[in-house]
């Protein structure tokens, strides 16, 4: 079953832009996919705490249910910020909504959820 996020990675990976490097696009959507929000962030973020902070007051302050990240990475692979950023807001917003975060380009995707899952199997 497709995610309701592929549609937009799709557009994304299509529409792949280096100089975009940095921007992130946050999905807001409901389990039933009737309400979805896509809001485009551009330039890089500095501080990845305050990032998460205000990140996760937005996605906690709205009503969708789930939320998703992507960042546009030229390399298609998160930068050590990123997965700060990634635990930052996975300690910010309530359990379970917070989907994942990938970083992109228009060829690979990474993502952090899996990263996660990878690094527990390696550590268990």
């Amino acid at each position: 079953m497709a995610a309701p996020t592929d549609p937009l990675l799709a557009i994304l990976q299509d529409f792949f832009n280096p100089a975009e490097e940095g921007w992130l696009w946050l999905a807001l959507y409901d389990d039933d996919a009737e309400r979805k929000i896509v809001e485009q962030i551009e330039g890089s973020f500095d501080d990845a705490a305050q990032a998460a902070q205000a990140l996760g007051d937005l996605i906690n302050g709205v009503p969708p249910e789930r939320a998703w990240l992507a960042i546009c990475r030229s390399e298609g692979r998160p930068y050590e910020s990123d997965r700060e950023l990634w635990r930052r807001l996975r300690a910010a917003v309530t359990p379970g909504k917070l989907v994942d975060m990938v970083a992109f380009n228009a060829r690979i995707v990474w993502s952090m959820r899996e990263e996660d899952v990878a690094a527990s199997r390696a550590a268990g």
